[in-house]
C-alpha cells in the first residue's frame, strides 16, 4: 500500500461521485489503508506504513525510471518531478512551501547531506507524518513546520537558495495567486522552481480549484520577472505537467 492508492481511488471512485470532496477522499484513502491491519488499528503506524512504502517507491523510480511510466500512478509523476528538482536545485539552501508528507525534502535530505532544508505546510497532519518520516528515516538536517502560504507570517521563515511549490497552485483560488507568488518570491533568494498538473478540469476529489495550462503558467513567469524587477529570467518546461522556473539573477 502506498500512494499509487491515491490514484486508483480517484480513477475508479472519482467519476461515480461516489468522494465529491477531498475531506471524503482522504476518509476513503485512510479506510482502505486501515483494512489491511488487524483490530485495533493504530492510525499512526497505518500512515507510517504508507509513508515509507511510498518513499521506497519514489527512491526506486528515481533510481530506475522506467521505460513506460504506468498510466495510473502518483509515484512515477512525482519521481520525475523531484529528480528535475534535483537538477534544478541550487546553493545551500532549501525551502519546499506545501510538502504534504515530507517526501522531497527527506529525499533531498539523503542527497544533498550539508544543506539547510526545511518544508512547511497548513496541514498539521502533514507536518505530524513528515516529522515522524524524517525521525524514522535517520534523516537529521530537515524540520517542518506549520505555515500557510496565504499568510504574511510564512516570511518569517526566511529566505532560501532554492524554494520548491509542487502541486500546490492548483489548490489556491484563483484570485490569491498574486499574493502566494509575492510571498514565495520574497523567499526566493536564488531559484524558485513551481510544478503544477495540466488538466481538463479541477479534480474536487484532490482539492483542486483551479487548472493550469502551460499558457498561463508562462504568464505567471512573464508576471514574477516583472515583480522581482532588475536582472530575472523564466521558463517553463514539461515535466509530468507543467514546471515554471524563476532565476533571481541580480
Amino acid at each position: 500500500m502506498d500512494a499509487d492508492l491515491i490514484c486508483f481511488i480517484e480513477d475508479e471512485l472519482h467519476s461515480f461521485g461516489i468522494i465529491p470532496s477531498a475531506k471524503e477522499f482522504g476518509a476513503t484513502l485512510f479506510a482502505v489503508l486501515a483494512s489491511t491491519f488487524p483490530s485495533p488499528r493504530d492510525q499512526q503506524a497505518i500512515w507510517q506504513r504508507f509513508c515509507l512504502n511510498t518513499l521506497e517507491g519514489l527512491r526506486d523510480q528515481i533510481a530506475h525510471p522506467p521505460s513506460m511510466p504506468p498510466q495510473v500512478s502518483y509515484i512515477a509523476p512525482f519521481a520525475t518531478i523531484y529528480q528535475r528538482v534535483f537538477d534544478l536545485y541550487t546553493g545551500q539552501s532549501f525551502l519546499d512551501v506545501g510538502c504534504s508528507f515530507g517526501f522531497l525534502p527527506v529525499l533531498m535530505a539523503e542527497r544533498v547531506p550539508g544543506i539547510y532544508i526545511v518544508g512547511c505546510d497548513n496541514n498539521p497532519d502533514a507536518i505530524s507524518l513528515s516529522t515522524d518520516l524524517a525521525k524514522i528515516t535517520g534523516v537529521r538536517h530537515v524540520t517542518f513546520t506549520l505555515q500557510d502560504v496565504l499568510n504574511a507570517t510564512i516570511l518569517d521563515l526566511g529566505t532560501f537558495d532554492t524554494v520548491a511549490a509542487l502541486h500546490l497552485l492548483e489548490h489556491i483560488p484563483e484570485r490569491d495567486l498574486p499574493m502566494v507568488f509575492i510571498h514565495l518570491l520574497r523567499m526566493t533568494s536564488k531559484r524558485l522552481v513551481i510544478a503544477v498538473p495540466y488538466e481538463q478540469q479541477a479534480i474536487s476529489a484532490y482539492g483542486h480549484e483551479q487548472v493550469f495550462t502551460q499558457e498561463k503558467l508562462k504568464q505567471w513567469g512573464q508576471w514574477c520577472v516583472e515583480s522581482i524587477g532588475g536582472i530575472s529570467r523564466y521558463w517553463c518546461e514539461d515535466v509530468a505537467g507543467g514546471l515554471l522556473v524563476v532565476d533571481r539573477l541580480s
